[in-house]
C-alpha cells in the first residue's frame, strides 16, 4: 500500500510505502506527522473534509505556491485520490479499498452519546431483532395493523420492497405520527396535545353519546329528515307542489276514461274465465262417471241403480291438462285486469283529493311556522349529535394512533427495543474486547448494560471511562478499535498520539499488533537527544516488525535514512 502526498499541509512531496505489519510515523511535534496521519485517514475513508471545512477554508490545506493539494492511495485494488481545495475524492484506476472510520481512529465509541454508541455497536453485537419480535413490540404499543405492516415492511422488506433498516422504520413512524396530528386537528378543529387528545369536546357533544351507537344516531337523522320533509309538505305548499297537485287533479277525466275501458275489459275477461271454469268442471265430472262392465255405458249411481248419461265423451289426460292451462291463463288475465281497475280507482281518488287541496290552497294556504321550526330544530340537533359522535370517535382514534406511533418510533429508536436487544447481545462483542485485553496484558475493557465504557486495571476497580487517566483512555480506545477491526477483518488500522503511553504500555501495544498480525499505522511524537537522535523510537525496519518513518521539516524519510544523515561525514585525507 502506497501513500503519495503532494503540496499538502506543509508536505511538498512524500511517497510512503506502508508495511503489511506496523508502520510507525515518528517525529517531533509540529513537523507534519499529524498532517500525514490525517491525510492517510481522509484518503482511506474517502472523506476529504473530515473537519467540516468550507471550500474557501480548505485552501489552507494547499501549500503556498501550489494550486492543488492531493493525497493518493494505491493498493492491490486500485487508486483513489482526494484533492484540495475542491474537497473531492475520485478513483483513478480500479477502486482502492474503502476503510471504515472506526478502524481508522476517526470514530471513537468513547466520544459518542449513549444513543449514538448504541447505533454504532449494533453492527458488532449480533444485535438485529427479527420481524416477529418487532411485531410484538408494535402490537404492545397499540399500533394499528395497517401501520404495523407498513413499518415492518419498511424495516425488513417484503416481496416488493427491500428492507431499509431501523432508522427508516423510526422515520416512517414519526412521519405517520405527524400526519395523524394533522388529521386530528382537521377532524376536531383543535391542535393535538396529550391532554387535548383525551379532553376535547366537539360542538353538540353530550355525555349520553358515550354509550350511543352509530347506527342509532344515523337512523335518528334519517327519521328527523323524513319528519322535516313531511311537516313542510303538510304545512307549506310551494309553487312546485301546487303545480304538481293541479297536474294530478287535471288527470281525473283521463283516468275516468281509462277506468271505463278497464271495466269493460274486466267484464270480458271475467266472462271468458267463467266459461272455461264451467267447461273444466264438466270435464272433471264426466271423467268421474262410472262405466258399465258389460255394456260400456257411462252413468252415475243413484239409489243403487246406474243412471245412464248419453253422448258423453271424456277428455284424455293431455286434453285435460291443456284445458287446465287455459283456465289458469284466463283467470290470471282477469285478476291482473281487476288490479288495473283497482289501481285506477285509487289514482282517481288521489287526483280528486289533490284537486281539493289545490283548490283550498288557492283560497287560503295553510301555514304552521312553529311546526316547521320544530321539525328543523329536531333535524339540526340529530345531525349535530351524529357529527359530534363521529368527531369524538375519529379524534379519539387518531389520538390513540398518535400515542401508539410515538411509542413505536421510540421502540425503534436507539434507546428502545434496539437498545434492549443490543444489551442482551453485547456479550459476543465484550468477549472480543476481553480477548484483545488478554492478548495485550493490560486491564479489562467492557461496555456495561447502560452502554457505559469501563476499565478494570485490577487495582482501582471497574472505573468509568471519564474517570480513567489519559493514557488509560488511549488504551481503552485502542482496545475497542482493535476489537472492531478483528470483527470487521479490517485491512488497516490507524492510531495517533501513542506517545501518551508509558514505555511498558507502549511495548505491550506494539506486541499486541504483532501477535494479532494486524496491519497498522501508528503516529508517535518523540523527543531527541543532544545529538538530534530520536529517543525511545523503535526502528521496526531493523527489527523486522514493519517500517519506521521520521518526519522532520515536512519531509518523510525512513528512520534509518534520518539517522544516517546525522552521522558525521568522513573527512578525506
Amino acid at each position: 500500500m502506497l501513500i503519495e502526498i503532494r503540496s499538502y499541509r506543509g508536505i511538498d512531496r512524500a511517497d510512503v510505502s506502508l508495511s503489511p505489519k506496523v508502520t510507525l510515523i515518528a517525529g517531533d511535534n509540529h513537523t507534519g506527522k499529524s498532517s500525514f496521519i490525517q491525510g492517510l485517514q481522509a484518503v482511506c475513508a474517502a472523506e476529504p473534509n473530515l473537519f467540516g471545512l468550507t471550500k474557501a477554508d480548505a485552501k489552507a490545506y494547499v501549500n503556498r505556491g501550489a494550486n492543488e493539494a492531493t493525497v493518493t492511495l494505491k493498493d492491490e485494488n486500485g487508486t483513489r485520490r482526494i484533492s484540495y481545495p475542491s474537497l473531492e475524492p475520485h478513483s483513478l484506476s480500479g477502486a482502492a479499498t474503502l476503510h471504515r472510520q472506526g478502524v481508522l481512529g476517526l470514530l471513537k465509541l468513547s466520544k459518542l452519546t449513549p444513543n449514538e454508541r448504541a447505533k454504532a455497536l449494533e453492527q458488532y453485537a449480533a444485535q438485529q431483532a427479527d420481524r416477529p419480535r418487532l411485531e410484538v413490540e408494535l402490537k404492545e404499543c397499540g399500533v394499528t395493523v395497517a401501520d404495523q405492516t407498513k413499518i415492518l415492511d419498511t424495516v425488513f422488506g417484503n416481496g416488493k420492497i427491500p428492507g431499509m433498516g431501523w432508522d427508516k422504520g423510526e422515520a416512517i413512524a414519526k412521519t405517520e405520527c405527524t400526519t395523524r396530528k394533522g388529521m386530528f386537528q382537521q377532524v376536531t378543529g383543535v391542535k393535538w396535545g396529550s391532554t387535548q387528545g383525551l379532553t376535547f369536546q366537539p360542538e353538540g357533544w353530550d355525555y349520553d353519546l358515550v354509550e350511543a351507537k352509530l347506527e342509532d344516531l344515523e337512523k335518528a337523522v334519517v327519521d328527523a329528515r323524513e319528519a322535516h320533509v313531511s311537516t313542510i309538505r303538510e304545512n307549506v305548499l310551494t309553487e312546485a307542489e301546487m303545480e304538481r297537485l293541479k297536474e294530478v287533479a287535471n288527470s281525473v277525466q283521463d283516468l275516468d276514461k281509462q277506468l271505463y275501458q278497464a271495466g269493460l275489459e274486466y267484464e270480458k275477461l271475467s266472462t271468458a274465465a267463467q266459461a272455461l271454469e264451467k267447461k273444466l268442471a264438466q270435464a272433471k265430472a264426466d271423467a268421474a262417471l262410472i262405466t258399465c262392465g258389460s255394456c260400456s255405458i257411462k252413468g252415475t249411481v243413484q239409489g243403487g241403480k246406474l243412471v245412464v248419461k248419453n253422448n258423453v265423451v271424456c277428455l284424455d289426460s293431455a286434453s285435460m291438462a291443456e284445458l287446465v292451462q287455459e283456465v289458469n291463463a284466463a283467470t290470471k288475465a282477469r285478476d291482473e285486469q281487476r288490479a288495473v281497475t283497482l289501481s285506477l280507482q285509487v289514482q282517481i281518488r288521489e287526483a280528486k283529493e289533490a284537486g281539493e287541496k289545490a283548490k283550498n290552497a288557492d283560497v287560503a294556504p295553510i301555514e304552521d311556522a312553529t311546526a316547521i321550526d320544530t321539525a328543523s330544530d329536531a333535524l339540526a340537533t340529530a345531525e349535530l349529535r351524529l357529527k359530534a359522535f363521529k368527531q369524538k370517535k375519529q379524534g379519539t382514534a387518531f389520538h390513540h394512533q398518535i400515542i401508539a406511533l410515538d411509542k413505536a418510533a421510540k421502540a425503534m429508536g436507539s434507546d428502545g427495543l434496539r437498545k434492549r436487544v443490543l444489551i442482551q447481545n453485547l456479550k459476543p462483542f465484550n468477549d472480543k474486547v476481553s480477548e484483545v485485553c488478554r492478548a495485550a496484558g493490560w486491564g479489562t475493557v467492557t461496555i456495561d448494560a447502560e452502554l457505559e465504557i469501563r476499565y478494570d486495571d485490577g487495582k482501582n476497580g471497574n472505573a468509568p471511562f471519564v474517570l480513567c487517566s489519559e493514557s488509560e483512555q488511549w488504551l481503552i480506545n485502542a482496545t475497542l478499535q482493535v476489537a472492531i477491526a478483528l470483527i470487521e477483518k479490517a485491512p488497516l488500522l490507524v492510531f495517533d498520539g501513542a506517545e501518551i503511553l508509558m514505555k511498558e504500555e507502549r511495548n505491550r501495544f506494539f506486541n499486541l499488533l504483532r501477535d494479532l498480525q494486524l496491519t497498522a499505522v501508528v503516529g508517535i511524537s518523540c523527543s531527541r537527544d543532544k545529538d538530534g537522535k530520536p529517543i525511545d523510537c523503535p526502528n521496526f525496519s531493523q527489527l523486522g516488525r514493519g517500517m519506521t518513518y521520521w518526519v522532520e521539516k515536512s519531509t518523510i524519510v525512513l528512520l534509518s535514512q534520518h539517522l544516517q544523515s546525522l552521522e558525521p561525514q568522513a573527512v578525506s585525507a
